[in-house]
């Protein structure tokens, strides 16, 4: 260096300055496996790859070959014991992209798990829903002695539907598991169709919503008459759905019914009310959930069919109460940065709801609305109106009540993530709330106290794109051979589907196979044969090499007798009582 030390001070700068960024980057290291302590990072050549620990037995976990951004899981009264499972991915759409598909699992106790998966060409599907048709009246269930059950797929701007039927009868089917899948190409197959033993599979028609709409969510009202349908621009199409009579039962008739209109950002999530199908929620990314009655939409009598809007907010309440700060962003967030990912009923009457929100970073939480009933204001009656025709025409009518509108009111609000939630579903008993994040990890709540019942840290090596809770609080087939019942199907963009149960082992003993036991009980008996043998065999020689020449000469049996008596048995292999000798050990 010069004498005046330049370069040395310009070294010693670029040290500092790299000492500070790996010292920070240490610090974020750290930070990140405190809060990671199940992900392991593995390095591979000049890059590094986290890998996700599985999960535990008897939680299993099925590798797919592409992301998965859609699952469904169904099951009624009418099909059990069978349920049946879909997924939905690909990997890319338009041009480039590579195997999207379609893949329903359909599990009976008589034919065990059968597979089929449906080609969507260069399209993938988003969102899925079943319902299982009623089995009585025209349009209504399969052939025979099958069930019908309707596949409701969103994929772009359409919403294409899937008859499935399913056996009923209990006879015994011989069905190959592996390797029994069959293609369904959608743009290539004008009808779409596929089958195997006991399982039968058929595109019966396609809606399309229009350019632009972007299907997000869909789902099935309570009768199965009807489908509501969220796009990414807002809005919620109502279709109505017939499918076919006994001359054609293939024949299925979509018509579009409404439009609601209120959401400006994407539509998440879509629920019925359980017994009402005319009662609709919906949430969306611009932070509200919004409760419609389809009935005054469908009358056409002009009025709002937008009952309330929840103004979902991402803030505990407990530091209002604290008087910490709160940033404005997320005391008023602006639309967009509130994103309300689930809405669902929470009881079978319809009175509390579910909200789950969060931002586009930080915690999640849990919102329990109210149900009530709130006096809608008439309009007064008309200035030039006579008082006395109006006061003897109020005394010919009967006094009516007052005219009332549902109404929401935020009744509590918990924080349930520390990382946005990017999926939700509620179990069909009510009971068990399951939530994926954007960190991979899937949470189990209860529905009742809202404590978490099990959680899988970082499950996932994305973010979770889907999850479907368990559809019925009963034995479903397939579950006696394994001994576990699941709790929830998740998937991801990692190419793997989680399917996790609260169970901590499995109900079925483990059976002690027999055929090794006997083989080491059995090895056991010849080797101390062997030492037995072997032990004969020395004590022979001992006997003939001392009692040899005892034994020449002998002319009859009963000097062999006693020469065996004397010698062998007496001098070679026990001693007399009375023969002189040391009779005890000395001291």
């Amino acid at each position: 260096c010069n004498n005046d030390g330049k370069k040395l001070r310009q070294h010693r700068l670029i040290v500092a300055s790299c000492c500070i960024v790996l010292s920070r980057l240490k610090a974020k290291r750290n930070q990140y496996s405190r809060s990671n302590s199940s992900k392991k990072v593995v390095r591979n050549h000049s890059y590094y790859i986290i890998k996700m620990p599985a999960p535990k037995a008897p939680s299993t976990t099925k590798p797919i070959p592409v992301p998965i951004f859609a699952v469904t899981w169904h099951t009624s009264p009418s099909i059990l014991p069978a349920h049946i499972y879909a997924c939905s991915g690909g990997g890319g759409g338009g041009a480039t992209g590579v195997d999207n598909f379609i893949e329903i699992v359909l599990t009976t106790p008589t034919i065990g798990e059968a597979k089929m998966k449906i080609d969507t060409g260069e399209q993938i599907g988003v969102a899925l829903d079943m319902f299982t048709l009623p089995s009585s009246g025209s349009g209504g269930g399969g052939k025979g002695g099958a069930e019908t059950v309707l596949l409701a797929v969103g994929i772009n701007d359409s919403v294409t539907f899937y008859r499935i039927l399913v056996e009923k009868g209990e006879k015994d089917i011989d069905f190959e598991l592996e390797g029994d899948s069959t293609n369904l190409n959608s743009n290539n197959n004008s009808s779409g169709s596929g089958s195997s033993s006991g399982f039968d599979v058929k595109m019966v028609g396609t809606f399309d919503l229009g350019k632009g709409f972007l299907t997000y969510s869909v789902t099935f009202d309570p009768l199965g008459g009807r489908v509501a349908v969220g796009g990414e621009n807002g809005v919620v199409c109502i279709c109505g759905i017939q499918m076919g009579t006994e001359q054609n039962p293939d024949l299925l008739v979509v018509e579009k019914i409404m439009e609601l209109n209120g959401h400006i950002k994407c539509v998440c999530q879509l629920t019925y009310h359980p017994t009402n199908p005319n009662i609709l929620l919906s949430s969306a990314k611009d932070g509200t959930c919004r409760l419609w009655d389809l009935s005054i939409a469908q009358n056409g009598s002009g009025g709002d069919p937008c009952l309330d809007t929840m103004q979902c907010k991402i803030y505990d309440p407990n530091d209002v109460v604290k008087k910490k700060p709160i940033p404005k962003k997320i005391l008023n967030p602006a639309p967009g940065q509130c994103i309300v990912k689930g809405c669902m009923f929470a009881d079978l009457q319809g009175q509390f709801v579910y909200t789950v929100q969060s931002g586009r970073r930080g915690d999640s939480f849990l919102s329990v609305w109210r149900i009530t009933r709130v006096p809608v204001k008439e309009p007064d009656g008309a200035n030039g109106a006579d008082a006395n025709q109006q006061q003897e025409h109020q005394q010919e009518q009967q006094p009516k009540p007052p005219k009332t509108r549902l109404a929401f009111q935020e009744h509590n609000r918990i924080k349930v993530a520390n990382y946005p939630v990017s999926a939700v579903s509620l179990s069909g008993d009510y009971s068990t709330i399951a939530l994926g994040d954007t960190d991979g990890t899937v949470i189990l709540l209860n529905a009742e106290t809202f404590k978490k019942i099990k959680h899988w840290e970082c499950v996932h090596d994305l973010p979770v794109t889907a999850i479907a809770s368990r559809p019925l609080p009963v034995a479903l087939a397939g579950e006696d051979k394994t001994g576990v019942a699941v709790d929830a199907i998740t998937s991801s963009a990692d190419s793997k589907m989680c399917f996790l149960t609260k169970q901590r082992k499995s109900t079925l003993k483990p059976v002690r196979k027999r055929g090794k036991k006997s083989g080491s009980s059995s090895g056991g008996l010849s080797l101390t044969f062997v030492i037995f043998v072997l032990w004969i065999i020395w004590a022979i020689k001992i006997s003939y090499d001392v009692c040899r020449s005892d034994f020449v000469g002998l002319d009859s049996l009963e000097e062999f007798q006693n020469v065996m008596l004397e010698c062998v048995v007496h001098t070679v292999w026990w001693a007399p009582q009375d023969r002189p000798g040391i009779a005890f050990v000395p001291t």
